[in-house]
């Protein structure tokens, strides 16, 4: 399915939909906890944890209530970003964005993503290009083909 003004590489992939609130999917959150206010707490996929933004989205989600699976590549890395933060977390799957099945592993289970997540390599151009995009089309796809809402994409011009 292609649709119209999409580049040529993206004919490959459907369009998400327009529309992704909770008309959309049925409301799987109803049987969850309740924050102090009465929202309901969910379970959170992050990528891009180990990140500046991530890391202070990870302590944000964690301080809130919610229960957080992070996505990330580097076990280490997780030790040492969420020791110089002070966060623990045990809910981690390791492995990389660019990855279909590690992708959907990871967000089994979950009610919501929140993909921030990014390649910065400044030495090869095209393959942070082509990382970024793989890496999108997998968390953004599997989120939605699992119905996950809502879906959060966060970038940054640090990307480009």
């Amino acid at each position: 399915m292609r649709t119209p003004g999409w580049p040529a590489w993206r004919s490959c992939c459907p369009p998400l939909p327009r529309s992704l609130g909770s008309c959309c999917f049925p409301d799987r959150r109803s049987n969850r906890a309740q924050s102090e206010n009465g929202d309901p707490l969910m379970k959170v996929m992050l990528t891009g944890g180990t990140g500046f933004v991530g890391s202070h989205l990870l302590e944000s989600l964690l301080a809130a209530g919610h229960d957080v699976r992070l996505l990330a590549r580097s076990e280490a890395k997780v030790k040492r970003v969420l020791r110089e933060q002070g966060i623990e977390i045990q809910d981690v799957v390791y492995g990389d964005m660019t990855d279909a099945d590690t992708v959907r592993e990871a967000l089994t289970g979950c009610d919501c993503v929140i993909h921030a997540a990014a390649a910065v390599e400044i030495s090869s151009q095209r393959s942070v290009l082509d990382s970024n995009i793989a890496g999108n089309h997998n968390v953004l796809g599997s989120a939605v083909s699992l119905g996950l809402d809502p879906i959060v994409y966060v970038s940054s011009i640090a990307t480009m």
